[in-house]
């Protein structure tokens, strides 16, 4: 695609669907460096489910990737081959480069090259999408530039929302410090496949609602170094930090503090740690009321 080799970029992208009955077509691209080398990475056909999932990690880590589909509804205007090329250029375009600086939309009223956008998640860039296109559906007349600009405005509370300063970061040191309102299991589920994209040690606080399914939503996290029950304050509904703790006996490295202050000094941090707040979005709103 002459988009990506002007900027001397390689994309590699490939579909699944087309042979399926029903449902939709799925296309995902990878935006890839040379200079950038993952050890074993290979025709995914030629390895093992083990080395497969070892590998989807290190390229989330290393490189940008992105996803379309297809519904089944388009497929049947369309026909399969079309949808399959629509879907794949599309995965092709969203990719993103942070490095860059930039990011691709496409739809059918043609593609943009948009700044990314100051907030964290690969999620961020499908949810600032859907807007897009929403607001180019229903034409709502706001030109690219305005589209461009206010991008570089965004602001996200209390979703992968990254402390920079006041109380709490003065607590963490040089440490990263995320806020984050997840509180179910899709929630869970996005959060973590951010975390598992970063190559430091993860020590999760959390403070749930007492109404939530707490084993499934953290049964979606892996490979933290603690995890940290908290109270959740001037919140009657939640369930009590040291009750939440009892239901997670089975895991590693658990404890329970009264409060955010106790439970970030208790956390034996190293340099280059990341600790995140989580759980609730009553919990992110008291942190950042805290802060």
């Amino acid at each position: 695609m002459k988009d990506f080799e002007d900027l001397g970029v390689h994309c590699g992208v490939d579909e699944v669907g087309r042979g399926a009955w029903s449902g939709p077509v799925v296309a995902a691209a990878v935006r890839f460096d040379k200079r950038h080398n993952i050890k074993g990475l290979a025709d995914s056909k030629t390895l093992s489910p083990q080395e497969r999932i070892k590998l989807y990690f290190e390229i989330l880590k290393t490189f940008s990737v992105g996803i379309s589909f297809s519904s089944a509804k388009s497929i049947d205007s369309l026909n399969i081959l079309c949808s399959s090329l629509h879907v794949m250029r599309e995965a092709a375009l969203k990719v993103s480069s942070e490095k860059d600086g930039f990011f691709y939309y496409e739809d059918k009223f043609g593609g943009l090259k948009l700044p990314t956008p100051n907030i964290l998640g690969q999620f961020q860039l499908e949810n600032i999408s859907t807007a897009i296109a929403a607001v180019r559906l229903l034409d709502f007349n706001i030109k690219n530039d305005d589209i461009k600009n206010g991008l570089t405005k965004i602001k996200s509370l209390g979703r992968l929302q990254e402390i920079k300063y006041g109380k709490l970061k003065t607590l963490v040191k040089n440490n990263q410090l995320i806020i984050d309102g997840s509180h179910n299991e899709d929630g869970a589920r996005v959060l973590n496949e951010y975390l598992q994209t970063l190559d430091c040690r993860k020590h999760v606080i959390l403070g749930m609602m007492a109404n939530k399914n707490h084993e499934k939503y953290i049964s979606h996290f892996k490979d933290i170094s603690s995890l940290t029950t908290i109270d959740i304050p001037n919140q009657p509904n939640a369930i009590s930090g040291e009750e939440l703790k009892e239901k997670f006996k089975n895991i590693q490295n658990v404890q329970y503090k009264k409060n955010i202050e106790q439970a970030i000094k208790s956390i034996p941090l190293k340099e280059n740690d990341l600790v995140i707040i989580t759980g609730s979005l009553y919990l992110a709103g008291e942190m950042l009321n805290l802060n």
